[in-house]
């Protein structure tokens, strides 16, 4: 379902996988998606660069294939995406991380990826986090990277979002002000 969602080129396009354990902050590879996933990626010609702070050593044994990276930066660097359809996701730095590289984050609505990310502004927000409305979410993407003009606006609004704590703080001030006024 992810190579279709891809289009009908995806040979040539970059992926992040970020986390590929079966159970996260462990080596535990067993039955984990992301091997599948890796495999059918790079079966139809999409580089994949992925990063897992404990799980590396144990997927490079098993995907040969995948480019192992240094840090989830160098993972996102240059990356068309990021997949996050997560069920439960309280503020992750991820999707913030790829919008500032320029790679667009598909996200499901939950916690602070709903807060961080526009649908159709700045990535792209599945709802639940279902394969359905992944494989929705993978072509609506896809339909953004064919037009050059709306894939850059996206990218460029991605990248110009401010997350910073100065920016946090003077939305803080400008509350205050407000309510003692």
């Amino acid at each position: 379902k992810v190579i279709d969602a891809l289009g009908e080129a995806p040979r040539g396009k970059r992926v992040a996988l970020l986390g590929l354990t079966f159970k996260p902050n462990t080596d535990d590879m067993r039955d984990a998606p992301s091997i599948a996933i890796a495999q059918a990626l790079a079966d139809a010609g999409v580089e994949v660069v992925a990063y897992d702070p404990e799980g590396m050593e144990a997927a490079s044994s098993i995907m040969p294939h995948v480019t192992m990276a240094a840090s989830a930066y160098a993972a996102l660097e240059g990356a068309d995406a990021l997949l996050m359809p997560s069920r439960y996701e309280p503020c992750g730095l991820a999707q913030m991380i790829a919008m500032r590289y320029g790679c667009i984050p598909i996200v499901s609505a939950v916690g602070g990826l709903v807060d961080t990310v526009v649908d159709g502004s700045t990535g792209v927000v599945i709802g639940a986090p279902t394969a359905a409305r992944l494989v929705t979410g993978l072509r609506r993407t896809e339909r953004a990277f064919r037009e050059p003009a709306a894939w850059t606006a996206m990218q460029k609004a991605a990248m110009a979002q401010d997350y910073s704590w100065n920016s946090s703080a003077m939305k803080y001030f400008q509350l205050y002000e407000n309510l003692l006024h």
